[in-house]
């Protein structure tokens, strides 16, 4: 078993003794001249790192690695310590930071013609900005996820980026634009991904709920909701419950009106 697979599998049940093998063997390769295999056990040290809740000790971790890998020109390698700092940045809340992360990685990835990767990153990246609240740069990368993953031909994936993309219209205030690829995305997933369907049918009812037709949301999160209900799907439940409420109030204040 190599260093970085020893330090794997010990990062399922003692972190910390993961970071000590995956720092005593990035060491040691460095001073063999083995660079590459040194740049694989720095990820693993940056993982350990994540896994005991140190996200500063993570972060200067993945920096350093970050500059190994500019200095020798390995763009795979940066690209990849990239997703890592948005990560990072994601779980201590800095998301624009995550988010320059993410993309930069994606455009890296895609000029190394390595689509899944590219659109990965870009999926980050997209989900970055709107939890940033700035829906463009959303909606802008949540496309260009969707048309990597499209020909990938991976239509969960492409799917859940055109998820982003309908959250993005509504908060950009494009409510009927939403609504519109919210039902498309619907109907692929009547047709090709039930597991899929209560997401989507949320996400349907939220953009007629931001496009002032309650009763269309009503009728949507309630189809959500016995879903999720009959596959035992707690938190789904609750969500598309929560829906249904919010429905319910926009139904009653449009009849008082």
């Amino acid at each position: 078993m190599s260093l970085n697979a020893l330090a794997e599998t010990l990062l399922q049940s003692d972190a910390g003794q993961a970071l000590r093998y995956a720092l005593a063997g990035h060491e040691l390769l460095q001073q063999l001249g083995d660079c590459r295999r040194a740049a694989i056990l720095q990820r693993t040290v940056v993982a350990a790192h994540i896994a005991l809740g140190d996200n500063a000790g993570a972060l200067i971790a993945a920096q350093e690695g970050l500059e190994v890998c500019r200095r020798r020109g390995d763009r795979r390698d940066e690209a990849s310590l990239l997703v890592i700092f948005a990560e990072i940045y994601n779980l201590t809340g800095q998301t624009e930071v995550a988010a320059q992360s993410a993309t930069t990685a994606s455009a890296i990835f895609k000029s190394l013609e390595d689509p899944r990767n590219a659109a990965a990153s870009a999926h980050l990246g997209a989900a970055a900005f709107l939890e940033g609240k700035k829906p463009a740069e959303a909606l802008l990368w949540a496309r260009e996820a969707s048309i990597l993953y499209g020909t990938l031909s991976d239509r969960d994936q492409e799917l859940a980026s055109n998820r982003l993309s309908i959250l993005a219209l509504i908060d950009l205030g494009e409510a009927v634009q939403a609504s519109s690829e919210a039902k498309e995305v619907v109907q692929v997933c009547r047709e090709h991904s039930m597991r899929l369907l209560p997401q989507a049918l949320r996400d349907l009812a939220a953009a007629h709920l931001a496009s002032d037709a309650p009763d269309c949301g009503l009728l949507t999160a309630k189809e959500a909701y016995l879903i999720c209900r009959e596959e035992s799907d707690m938190l789904g439940e609750a969500a598309s419950l929560e829906l249904v409420m919010q429905s319910h109030v926009a139904l009653q204040e449009t009849e008082k009106s």
